[in-house]
Protein backbone atom coordinates (compact mmCIF):
# COMPACT_ATOMS: atom_id res chain seq x y z
CA UNK A 1 0.00 0.00 0.00
CA UNK A 2 1.25 3.50 -0.33
CA UNK A 3 2.08 5.45 2.58
CA UNK A 4 -0.03 8.56 1.55
CA UNK A 5 -2.29 6.82 0.09
CA UNK A 6 -2.99 5.15 3.24
CA UNK A 7 -2.48 8.37 5.63
CA UNK A 8 -5.46 9.79 3.54
CA UNK A 9 -7.77 6.88 3.76
CA UNK A 10 -6.89 7.09 7.63
CA UNK A 11 -7.56 10.92 7.67
CA UNK A 12 -11.12 10.08 5.89
CA UNK A 13 -11.68 7.42 8.73
CA UNK A 14 -10.96 10.40 11.17
CA UNK A 15 -13.28 12.76 9.83
CA UNK A 16 -16.01 10.38 9.46
CA UNK A 17 -15.21 9.14 13.22
CA UNK A 18 -15.70 13.06 14.22
CA UNK A 19 -12.39 12.92 15.77
CA UNK A 20 -10.63 15.72 17.26
CA UNK A 21 -9.54 18.58 14.65
CA UNK A 22 -5.89 17.88 16.38
CA UNK A 23 -6.38 14.47 15.32
CA UNK A 24 -6.88 15.15 11.80
CA UNK A 25 -4.38 18.24 11.91
CA UNK A 26 -1.23 15.84 13.06
CA UNK A 27 -2.51 13.63 9.57
CA UNK A 28 -2.14 16.43 7.77
CA UNK A 29 0.45 17.56 8.70
CA UNK A 30 2.33 14.34 8.22
CA UNK A 31 1.00 13.34 5.07
CA UNK A 32 2.49 16.85 4.04
CA UNK A 33 5.82 15.64 5.29
CA UNK A 34 5.73 12.56 3.38
CA UNK A 35 4.74 14.14 -0.18
CA UNK A 36 7.35 16.50 0.18
CA UNK A 37 9.63 13.29 1.10
CA UNK A 38 8.64 11.45 -1.62
CA UNK A 39 6.04 9.57 0.44
CA UNK A 40 4.68 8.73 -2.79
CA UNK A 41 7.01 5.93 -3.20
CA UNK A 42 7.23 4.84 0.75
CA UNK A 43 4.99 1.41 0.94
CA UNK A 44 3.05 0.23 4.03
CA UNK A 45 1.72 -3.19 4.54
CA UNK A 46 -1.51 -2.21 5.98
CA UNK A 47 -3.83 0.61 7.63
CA UNK A 48 -3.36 -1.01 10.50
CA UNK A 49 0.17 -0.34 10.36
CA UNK A 50 0.36 3.03 9.16
CA UNK A 51 -2.14 3.60 12.55
CA UNK A 52 0.19 1.82 14.89
CA UNK A 53 2.76 3.87 13.66
CA UNK A 54 0.49 7.26 13.70
CA UNK A 55 0.30 6.22 17.50
CA UNK A 56 3.91 6.53 18.13
CA UNK A 57 4.41 10.38 17.21
CA UNK A 58 5.25 13.14 19.45
CA UNK A 59 2.13 14.22 18.58
CA UNK A 60 -0.38 11.11 19.68
CA UNK A 61 2.32 10.76 22.48
CA UNK A 62 1.55 14.99 23.66
CA UNK A 63 -2.26 14.85 23.23
CA UNK A 64 -4.78 12.15 24.45
CA UNK A 65 -7.50 12.92 22.44
CA UNK A 66 -5.27 11.98 19.26
CA UNK A 67 -3.83 9.40 20.55
CA UNK A 68 -7.85 7.96 21.55
CA UNK A 69 -8.72 8.80 18.15
CA UNK A 70 -6.38 6.66 16.46
CA UNK A 71 -6.82 4.25 19.20
CA UNK A 72 -10.06 3.95 17.83
CA UNK A 73 -9.09 3.64 14.43
CA UNK A 74 -7.14 0.30 15.31
CA UNK A 75 -9.69 -1.01 16.91
CA UNK A 76 -11.96 -0.88 13.99
CA UNK A 77 -9.36 -2.10 11.81
CA UNK A 78 -8.47 -5.01 13.63
CA UNK A 79 -12.45 -5.95 13.68
CA UNK A 80 -12.09 -5.65 10.37
CA UNK A 81 -9.25 -7.55 9.69
CA UNK A 82 -10.47 -10.52 12.43
CA UNK A 83 -13.92 -10.62 10.69
CA UNK A 84 -12.29 -10.84 7.36
CA UNK A 85 -10.05 -13.36 8.42
CA UNK A 86 -12.94 -15.46 9.83
CA UNK A 87 -14.81 -15.50 6.70
CA UNK A 88 -12.01 -16.94 4.74
CA UNK A 89 -11.44 -19.40 7.03
CA UNK A 90 -15.61 -20.38 6.65
CA UNK A 91 -14.61 -20.36 3.17
CA UNK A 92 -11.81 -22.65 3.20
CA UNK A 93 -13.74 -25.30 5.24
CA UNK A 94 -16.91 -25.52 3.32
CA UNK A 95 -17.05 -28.42 1.98
CA UNK A 96 -17.21 -28.45 -1.97
CA UNK A 97 -20.45 -29.67 -3.89
CA UNK A 98 -19.83 -33.22 -5.74
CA UNK A 99 -20.10 -32.93 -9.39
CA UNK A 100 -22.68 -35.15 -11.68
CA UNK A 101 -18.91 -37.11 -12.83
CA UNK A 102 -18.72 -38.06 -9.19
CA UNK A 103 -22.35 -39.58 -8.93
CA UNK A 104 -22.51 -41.45 -12.13
CA UNK A 105 -18.62 -43.10 -11.40
CA UNK A 106 -20.38 -43.94 -7.93
CA UNK A 107 -23.12 -45.91 -9.30
CA UNK A 108 -21.29 -47.49 -11.66
CA UNK A 109 -18.91 -48.29 -9.15
CA UNK A 110 -21.74 -49.97 -7.68
CA UNK A 111 -23.55 -51.95 -10.52
CA UNK A 112 -19.77 -53.44 -11.19
CA UNK A 113 -19.78 -54.39 -7.29
CA UNK A 114 -23.49 -55.91 -7.43
CA UNK A 115 -22.21 -58.27 -10.86
CA UNK A 116 -19.46 -59.18 -9.30
CA UNK A 117 -21.41 -61.10 -6.19
CA UNK A 118 -24.26 -62.07 -8.18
Amino acid sequence: MNLVDGLERIRGILAANDADPASIAAVDTILANAGRMGGDNARAQSLLQITKMLMRTPAANQNVDVYNDLARIEQQLTIRANAMAQERANEVDRPVPKDKKFYKAQKEREKAEKAKQG
